[in-house]
């Protein structure tokens, strides 16, 4: 009986850190990637950018204004890139 609980319970250990594992792979190798495309977004011998307001509101209890600026980045040939950043 001791034996079988001991058992399953390194197994569950074992599977939660496998999975934990994965997960922290997963958003690693995301950030890698998303981190690969800034720089090579970087290295254009041109940018072209367009700042677009999306969003702007007041609170009014505290009187702080919100702004959601858009950045979108072109290519050379004038084509959208594909990161897109919100601030």
């Amino acid at each position: 009986m001791f034996k079988s609980f001991t058992r399953s319970l390194r197994n569950l250990i074992v599977s939660a850190v496998l999975l934990f594992v994965f997960i922290w792979g997963f958003k690693f190798f995301h950030e890698f990637l998303t981190f690969k495309q800034i720089i090579r977004n970087l290295k254009a011998e041109s940018r072209i950018a367009e700042a677009l307001v999306v969003d702007s509101s007041v609170d009014e209890y505290t009187r702080k204004y919100t702004t959601t600026i858009k950045f979108l980045e072109y290519d050379v040939r004038g084509k959208p890139l594909k990161l897109n950043i919100y601030f």
